[in-house]
């Protein structure tokens, strides 16, 4: 689970089989719509997000705020902007995937549920 688009494609093979490539067509109308759909958030609430969320595998993804941004940086992966869409989930600005952060009952976000390709995958805030 190195790389998320990767990721998308182990999901393909093993669902059918074979490798398939996404439509292309279709992997770019779904990015350019997560976009327009963006709402807008300061750096402070954008703040709440930061931290690191490990999956069962050790697959940590970094989120924090850069330049206004929620930026998110898995294991050997570049950064990756994240579009936020209200409701504490936000869009990877350049593959279809949902990152959504979930509240505890503190008021911390605590978890991470990832959707990508119909799948969920779930990931907890590490200790700083």
């Amino acid at each position: 689970m190195k790389n998320l688009i990767g990721l998308f494609l182990t999901i393909s093979v093993l669902s059918t089989g074979i490798a398939q490539e996404p439509d292309a067509a279709l992997y770019n109308e779904i990015v350019a719509a997560q976009a327009k759909t963006a709402v807008q958030l300061t750096a402070k609430e954008l703040k709440k997000y930061e931290g690191d969320f490990e999956m069962d595998d050790g697959f940590v993804i970094r989120f924090y705020v850069k330049d206004g941004a929620l930026m998110s940086k898995g294991d050997g992966q570049q950064e990756e902007p994240m579009i936020p869409q209200g409701d504490h989930k936000f869009n990877p600005e350049s593959f279809p995937a949902t990152a959504t952060f979930v509240i505890n009952e503190e008021g911390v976000f605590d978890t991470l549920v990832l959707t990508q390709s119909g799948r969920e995958f779930i990931a907890r805030k590490k200790e700083q």
